[in-house]
């Protein structure tokens, strides 16, 4: 169980943030749901209210939910992250023994004995920073922090290892998009920037590796809270671009992002 941080609630945007141009329309005030910056499922307590349309709840939705339920499922179980609805979640869990990877057994055991284990992604910087053209190639290197002592005990005999979940490096950088954007609406402004991330937040896009990647910095856990982000300005051959630092899980030393969220628009 991980300690909730204090919520934080932002000034409702009263439009779209991602298929509006930003003008409020009163007609529309009532059709708007609420953001969480970061997955509530992941322990998200920053939220944007009026700021999502029902059309794009149904595109965002599914990738969240995809992200919550195939890749931290027993990440948010172990840790007693929020759930929407907590009599339906398991007391436990499944457990996966592999030798190299197939695997040649399973164990049913308490969900508070689930060994910690939190995937992610080691990534190349966002290509639109290094000069890259945009593609749809999968990019990344799959990373694993985990209770080394946890795992240890599961592991006898001809069990070398246990196996985890899918992870989907193309939704994972989508739902990576999906905080960027919508925290920078939060703390600067809609019309602070041009967006870039929308198409790719939409499903209208598979260049994530163009706007989404690594930051290249190899940092320690930080105990100041469950994740950490950052919004910064970048020029780069004559352009600044808003860019966002993300560190989901960084208590645990967890990788960080770093994400093309828009170009600036000076004087805004």
């Amino acid at each position: 169980m991980v300690a909730a941080p204090r919520e934080r609630v932002y000034r409702p945007a009263w439009f779209c943030i991602y298929c509006s141009d930003g003008i409020v329309r009163s007609a529309t005030k009532q059709k708007l749901g609420a953001e969480h910056i970061v997955p509530f499922g992941l322990g998200g307590t920053q939220i944007l209210p009026r700021a999502s349309c029902m059309k794009c709840e149904r595109i965002t939705g599914p990738v969240e939910q995809s992200c919550l339920r195939m890749m931290f499922g027993p990440t948010r179980i172990r840790l007693g992250l929020p759930t929407r609805n907590p009599d339906e979640r398991p007391t436990e869990l499944t457990l996966v023994l592999s030798q190299e990877t197939t695997p040649i057994g399973e164990l049913r055991i308490p969900a508070s004995e689930f060994p910690l284990v939190i995937p992610g992604l080691k990534l190349p910087p966002p290509g639109i920073l290094v000069g890259e053209k945009p593609h749809d190639r999968l990019v990344g290197e799959f990373t694993l922090i985990q209770n080394e002592a946890e795992v240890r005990k599961y592991l006898t005999g001809d069990k070398k290892g246990i196996r985890l979940g899918t992870f989907n490096n193309h939704i994972f950088m989508q739902m990576l998009a999906k905080i960027a954007h919508s925290y920078a609406v939060a703390e600067w402004g809609f019309h602070s920037f041009r967006p870039l991330l929308l198409d790719l937040i939409l499903g209208r896009s598979q260049t994530a590796s163009y706007w989404v990647g690594g930051s290249g910095r190899t940092l320690p856990p930080d105990p100041s809270g469950l994740h950490r982000l950052e919004l910064k300005r970048e020029t780069l051959y004559a352009t600044t671009y808003v860019v966002a630092y993300i560190r989901l899980f960084c208590n645990f030393g967890a990788p960080e992002y770093r994400v093309v969220v828009g170009t600036w628009n000076e004087g805004k």
